[in-house]
């Protein structure tokens, strides 16, 4: 068997947040209403690493954490609204006014056949853009003006389809209205395509000020990457703005979040631990993957107990009964493996941030820019211990000491994961699955961007020269 290491590098992380910039969120999928407002300061102190001995409690890079903005969002406040009950204990009055992902196909309704069932995954909460629409609106280049149409090209499979224009999910009452129908191309202000799935020749730019949009939430893997039509010489020098995971790209498609709560929960911790009985879940479907994470599990399986969930495993859980797995897995086990199935720059997976707010604590493993996103002390990162074996020995003693598992769940509610649910609809509109993006807030940004041409105009010369080089490599720890 091949033996499995943990490089312990120093990563090194500049931490970027432009003044003034906020935003305003309302959550999704969170059970727990509260109001929550963040502001960043402007001066970032990276912290040295903590330099521990193999068998230390703990090995948690100790950096300075931030959210990433980069003003990606127009600039406000953070906070997040209870879809069941405000603040005060009332109920809200009208969850619609919230924009949450099924609103949309409700505004599309020649779609689908009769009336258009909602999701069974109903969320909690659900997201709003804090911007001052108001003041915007009232802008002169702005004010008494058609709105501007985004068009979908080729759509992501999380966007229903759109053939009548509808508005922005978070930002409703900005002057855009986005569409995934065909005949509106020519009078869009925007084009954008999703990379991953794309194959067809670059259209013909309707207008001069007409901007095409390159959009992709997936890591640049080999089994897709050499496909897409994006690869041809004629659309190299095409695209005006990228919309990736990626810190460098114009706009950003994070799968998540994580911000600091202005109250941390109060939990039974033990009662929480005293009914867990078993140590390790994963979940997995793709069994060979470039990241050779189905290796890394193997090699722990030697050292400790793992259920493995889905085609690669046993134990079964369906896509179509997910929160129902989330409560089980949630009750029963003390830790969830987040393993990538691919090592590409910035790439942390919906999986993190979907159950990072469960009772359960998360062992993180990817190309180790977690430090960046995620606080430290909330979660395991597996770059953190030299040998699958040492970090077996850590998992295997939190879990027969409740008292240092406790103080990790304790930590980690301090802060809450943001994200927003997407159903995947079959033609008859039945939900069929769900995935977890966090997307919306960037529609609002390019609807604002485009209201503001003249600062944002740029042609990207070559988008493979910024795609391509060493973003994806090889795991460093499997060898």
């Amino acid at each position: 068997m091949r033996r499995c290491r943990f490089p312990s590098s120093v990563s090194l992380f500049v931490f970027i947040v432009l003044s003034g910039l906020t935003l305003t969120f309302i959550l999704s999928r969170q059970r727990y209403g509260a109001l929550l407002r963040l502001d960043f300061p402007d001066d970032l102190i990276k912290a040295p690493r903590l330099m521990t001995t193999a068998s230390s409690v703990s090995r948690t890079t100790r950096v300075a954490w931030r959210m990433f903005s980069n003003g990606d969002w127009g600039g406000a406040s953070i906070s997040y609204v209870d879809l069941e009950r405000h603040e005060d204990g009332r109920k809200p009055t009208n969850e619609e006014q919230y924009q949450t992902s099924d609103d949309w196909p409700q505004f599309s309704k020649t779609y689908f056949p009769g009336a258009v069932p909602r999701s069974p995954f109903k969320p909690k909460v659900a997201i709003k853009w804090g911007f001052n629409t108001a003041a915007f609106l009232q802008r002169p280049h702005v004010k008494g003006h058609p709105n501007k149409m985004i068009t979908w090209v080729v759509p992501p499979r999380n966007v229903p389809p759109l053939p009548e224009p509808v508005r922005l999910r978070v930002c409703p009452e900005m002057p855009c209205r986005l569409t995934t129908n065909a005949t509106f191309q020519s009078q869009s202000a925007a084009l954008l395509w999703n990379g991953q799935i794309m194959r067809s020749d670059p259209v013909v730019r309707s207008h001069p000020d007409q901007v095409f949009v390159f959009h992709n939430n997936e890591p640049q893997k080999p089994d897709w990457n050499h496909r897409p039509s994006f690869r041809k010489p004629n659309w190299r020098s095409n695209f005006n703005w990228t919309w990736t995971y990626r810190n460098d790209s114009d706009l950003k498609a994070f799968y998540g979040y994580i911000v600091k709560r202005r109250v941390p929960l109060k939990k039974n911790y033990t009662e929480i631990v005293a009914r867990k009985s078993k140590q390790a879940v994963w979940m997995c479907s793709h069994c060979h993957t470039h990241g050779k994470r189905e290796q890394l599990v193997a090699h722990l399986k030697k050292h400790m107990s793992v259920d493995v969930y889905g085609g690669c495993g046993p134990f079964k859980c369906p896509r179509n009964k997910d929160d129902s797995c989330f409560e089980m897995f949630n009750e029963r086990y003390k830790f969830l493996f987040a393993f990538e199935n691919a090592f590409c720059t910035d790439y942390i997976s919906e999986k993190f941030f979907r159950y990072y707010e469960s009772d359960m604590i998360v062992v993180a493993r990817g190309s180790n820019e977690y430090e960046r996103h995620i606080p430290p002390g909330t979660f395991i990162n597996t770059n953190d211990f030299n040998s699958t074996r040492e970090l077996a020995k850590h998992l295997n003693f939190l879990d027969a000491h409740p008292e240092e598992y406790i103080k990790i769940l304790k930590k980690k509610d301090e802060y809450i994961s943001l994200f927003e649910d997407w159903p995947i609809r079959n033609h008859a509109g039945q939900t069929t699955y769900m995935q977890y993006h966090f997307e919306a807030m960037g529609y609002c940004e390019i609807c604002r961007r485009l209201w503001e041409l003249d600062s944002y105009r740029k042609t990207i010369p070559d988008l493979l020269e910024w795609f391509d080089p060493g973003n994806c490599y090889l795991p460093p720890d499997v060898i």
